[in-house]
């Protein structure tokens, strides 16, 4: 009784006082502080009891191997009169529970007789090592297989990466548990539909905590935070695991009220928690609010020095988030592209230069910030020379050259990158953008229109609400006023006071301008919407 409380000196004020002790009382003692981790104890009672029995040796295999002391579990193994079949299963216990790959297949293979236990400890092992032939070859050969053994397979394919094998699996299994569900359902989250995963979440008999805060990520990573506060609100009880993934889901989403309303309730808040207020924090802007919450946290973690950074950087003030990244305790390669990108955001590109070439460590990151930079300060040729000096590129980088050759109005080199992308077989949104503003800005409605239609079809690039303004705007520049006006009325799209402007912008007639105005206003007024009409005015 005392034992199973955890009172191991009252049990053993017990047994001392026992004037007769027999086998039993020796084992029942040993086996109170075996069970209860008290291990030098246990092997001083060992090495005193006046008998031994089987039992007494498989216990302290089996205990032994659980605190980690392999080497000893061996030699009580080892020294055995005989053994059983469980002794020789505590021992490959011991072994593969602590990590012993050569050691647990050497037992294995010496075994006389095996059971279940023996056969899942060896495919546990190789499951957890991520050794997926090994793990299945000994599936394979299992005489008979029990629900542990196929959770652990499954496991082992959705670790690793597998999906495909992971479904086989599941659905060839007998018979399920919530374990198998939830692998599954963690499984859907990544590499599924969130249809496909709400329906295996609603297929589960009974769900619980841990399945319940995966549909929340679930629902969290495809953006639905109202579903998963919904979910979250129909649960009778959550753990810190839940509130944080339902704090991310409304951070992932931008819903910062929601979110500050989750971080108040939250009966307890770990490091995890706050670095994600923080992180909403930062990306609505919030300066005092992030600082707020920073200064409360117990311990930073290089996530939260970042994570503030980004928002000083968003603040605009240089020389508190400069002051911020000098106080910072290790700068990183995040911690110094973040306090880079501040710079060329901000067009301070002499700062940014210096920060760059002081820089140990660069990435496509790194050179892809200061070339965006150059662009956006209107220095194409130095953005053309860090492109050309750049170790390797990937799409932003691409993207970002694209973007500065438009703003410098350089169509010709527009064309000549974009080219070589599409031989390169980069194809995304941005780069249609850049290709299609070009086309607008040489007056090619007929090279526009084409590149558009190849984006969808050859691409398979759905056009987006900036790629029907790139067509308006070119429409409009070279004359087709109503084709453009046509375009707008048309397209699958709600017109925004910049896609009347572009119209606007190139109306020559007054009864075209006054019309386009009036639509403009009845969208937003502003002053640009005016000098333009104003121009119409003058032009009649």
């Amino acid at each position: 009784m005392y034992g199973k409380l955890s009172r191991v000196k009252d049990a053993r004020q017990v047994f001392d006082r026992m004037c007769d002790k027999d086998s039993l009382s020796w084992f029942l003692m040993l086996a109170v502080y075996a069970q209860n981790g008290h291990m030098e104890e246990a092997k001083l009672m060992f090495s005193q009891m006046p008998e031994r029995s089987l039992i007494s040796f498989n216990m302290m295999i089996s205990s032994l191997g659980r605190c980690g002391c392999v080497q000893e579990a061996y030699k009580i193994f080892n020294n055995m009169p005989h053994r059983d079949l469980v002794s020789w299963n505590a021992v490959i216990s011991a072994y593969g529970q602590n990590g012993y790959i050569n050691e647990t297949v050497q037992v294995f293979d010496a075994m006389p007789e095996r059971d279940m236990i023996s056969w899942t400890v060896v495919l546990t092992l190789h499951a957890n090592n991520r050794n997926l032939e090994e793990a299945k070859n000994i599936f394979e050969k299992m005489p008979e297989r029990d629900l542990a053994a196929w959770n652990c397979m499954l496991n082992a394919y959705s670790q690793s990466g597998y999906p495909q094998e992971a479904r086989r699996v599941f659905y060839s299994m007998p018979q399920r548990s919530l374990i198998s569900w939830t692998v599954m359902l963690n499984l859907s989250a990544v590499n599924s539909s969130l249809q496909e995963t709400k329906n295996i979440f609603e297929a589960i008999p009974e769900n619980n905590l841990v399945s319940c805060t995966s549909m929340i990520s679930a629902y969290a990573q495809s953006g639905y935070h109202l579903e998963a506060k919904s979910l979250f609100d129909r649960m009778p009880c959550w753990n810190l695991v839940t509130w944080t993934a339902m704090l991310a889901a409304c951070v992932r989403a931008g819903s910062i009220f929601m979110a500050e309303d989750i971080f108040k309730k939250m009966p307890f808040k770990n490091p995890v928690a706050c670095n994600a207020m923080l992180a909403g924090y930062a990306h609505a802007g919030k300066v005092e609010q992030a600082k707020c919450i920073f200064d409360k946290m117990p311990c930073w973690s290089l996530v939260s020095w970042s994570s503030l950074l980004y928002v000083y950087a968003g603040s605009r003030d240089m020389d508190l988030t400069r002051r911020f990244f000098d106080k910072m305790p290790y700068q990183q390669l995040v911690s110094w592209n973040t306090m880079l990108d501040a710079y060329a955001q901000n067009r301070y590109m002499a700062e940014a230069r210096v920060m760059f070439n002081a820089m140990v460590e660069k990435d496509v990151i790194s050179w892809t910030i200061m070339l965006a930079g150059y662009g956006l300060s209107g220095q194409s040729s130095l953005a053309r020379k860090t492109f050309a000096q750049m170790p390797g590129k990937n799409e932003v980088s691409w993207d970002a050259m694209l973007s500065a050759c438009t703003q410098a109005g350089d169509s010709i080199s527009v064309f000549e990158l974009f080219h070589t992308m599409q031989m390169a077989g980069i194809y995304n949104q941005v780069g249609f953008v850049s290709a299609l503003n070009a086309h607008g800005q040489v007056g090619s409605v007929k090279c526009a229109r084409s590149c558009f239609v190849s984006m969808a079809f050859d691409c398979g690039i759905q056009p987006c609400h900036q790629h029907y303004s790139c067509i308006i705007d070119g429409l409009a520049r070279a004359g087709y006023i109503d084709n453009a006006r046509e375009l707008i009325g048309n397209m699958p799209f709600v017109p925004t006071s910049l896609d009347w402007l572009c119209l606007l912008a190139a109306c020559r007639s007054l009864e075209c301008g006054t019309c386009v105005s009036k639509w403009v206003s009845g969208i937003a007024s502003s002053r640009a919407m005016y000098s333009l009409l104003a121009n119409v005015w003058a032009w009649h």
